[in-house]
């Protein structure tokens, strides 16, 4: 028949206790680490993150560029606000061609 020894018992008690415990202790990680909520805020501290690094790259790149990003963007404002009179002009300077044409025609 078997037989059972008490230091058996005890031992296997405590590695049932022992595993026990580290089941627990694995599934409040789990549940606190990878819960929905916990995930979005790691989710958004990412995201904050890289937004905060591209802020930075941004910043830098236009300190370091300024003089050129100034200039293409005056030079926008002048095209801007200059093309309705050179338009008017280049279309002014067609008629007078065309019309010097005709006039050398007769």
């Amino acid at each position: 028949m078997f037989q059972v020894n008490k230091q058996d018992v005890l031992r296997r008690h405590e590695a049932r206790m022992s595993a026990r415990q580290n089941l627990i202790g694995d599934a409040l990680y789990i549940k606190r680490n990878y819960s929905p909520n916990s995930l979005w805020e790691r989710w958004k501290a990412k995201q904050k993150s890289r937004m905060s690094d591209a802020a930075h790259e941004t910043t830098e790149f236009v300190k370091d560029n300024a003089f050129i990003i100034g200039g293409a963007l005056g030079l926008g404002a002048v095209l801007a606000a200059s093309w309705r009179p050179v338009a008017r002009w280049i279309s002014e300077k067609h008629n007078v061609e065309n019309d010097n044409i005709f006039e050398d025609e007769g």
